[in-house]
């Protein structure tokens, strides 16, 4: 997906096989692009392009043959028609109020994925995972959800598989917004610090320059679809900014000698403000997937909006 501000309304043209795959999430650019496309607001080959842009060919396949018979995906080695037509025709068999929520789960910190299930330790693998939530029409709950984890398989090859997401019923709510952007707002500036802090001077710091700028536009193959609050597309690329400064001061780090407490204390920031990125682009997936779908805010928001009123008539009285 993009990690940057939006260039044009529609995505461009994948490149060829052997185009380099962007940095970021593939789960982030389904759900973005077919929230609106749910609604009728996108052209399925508007989804489509924007999926290619990850790879020339995408398999769509189910985990087990229950979820299988749920979703219409291939089960088990049927790949057969199961490129991003099957994803699509899939988010339509399972039905009207579908909620697309993005999970970004890490070791030690699986947010809002339900542990213990094959999904859980995928989602966990992969590093993302795109949870369909079935709405129960009347409710806020939800059942008989699916989770979708995107697999490389090669460079040209990237397959999903389609997990029962072992839901609680009622989904999360995501981080706030207002307090994840914020906490990326720290990031950009502590991320700077901690790059510029690593003697990167002259040669070597022109080098370190380029690597920012590299990953900075990998992330930035994709556009975000037109609607996109203009907020969200701030706050991805701001979270893109921090990504890249993190690899490249990661990787410039690796190569410098450094006591075992020195060591222990970068990597300790280095978690911290991955956390912060994992966090904004959290947020800002949800409430942009919430507003392209037209379904107002996504749980959470709303009482966020009324602390920060309560807030602002505190500080008028």
């Amino acid at each position: 997906m993009s990690d940057s501000p939006r260039r044009s309304g529609k995505p461009r043209r994948p490149g060829p096989p052997s185009t380099p795959p962007p940095e970021g999430h593939p789960s982030v650019t389904l759900a973005l692009w077919a929230a609106p496309w749910l609604r009728g607001a996108a052209a399925p080959d508007h989804v489509i392009e924007a999926l290619a842009q990850w790879a020339p060919m995408h398999l769509a396949v189910a985990a087990t043959e229950s979820v299988a018979a749920t979703t219409g995906l291939a089960w088990p080695q049927d790949t057969v028609g199961a490129g991003p037509v099957a994803l699509l025709g899939m988010l339509r068999r399972l039905g009207d109020g579908l909620r697309l929520e993005v999970v970004l789960p890490v070791a030690g910190d699986r947010g809002a994925v339900a542990r213990g299930t094959d999904f859980a330790a995928t989602a966990t693998e992969a590093g993302e995972g795109l949870v369909l939530h079935r709405g129960i029409e009347g409710t806020g709950a939800c059942t008989g959800c699916i989770g979708l984890v995107p697999f490389r398989d090669s460079g040209d090859v990237l397959r999903w598989v389609a997990y029962d997401a072992g839901c609680r019923g009622v989904p999360s709510a995501p981080p706030a917004v207002g307090e994840s952007r914020h906490a990326l707002r720290e990031a950009v500036r502590r991320a700077t610090d901690l790059l510029g802090g690593q003697d990167r001077v002259g040669a070597a710091g022109a080098q370190a320059q380029r690597a920012v700028a590299a990953h900075i536009a990998r992330a930035g193959l994709h556009v975000l679809p037109p609607a996109t609050p203009q907020r969200d597309a701030e706050t991805f690329h701001s979270a893109t900014t921090v990504a890249a400064i993190l690899r490249t001061a990661e990787a410039v780090a690796a190569g410098s000698p450094h006591s075992a407490t020195a060591t222990s204390a970068r990597d300790a920031s280095l978690r911290e403000l991955a956390g912060a990125v994992r966090s904004a682009r959290l947020a800002a997936t949800a409430h942009a997937v919430a507003a392209l779908q037209g379904s107002g805010p996504p749980p959470g928001t709303a009482g966020e909006a009324a602390r920060a009123r309560a807030s602002r008539t505190e500080r008028r009285h």
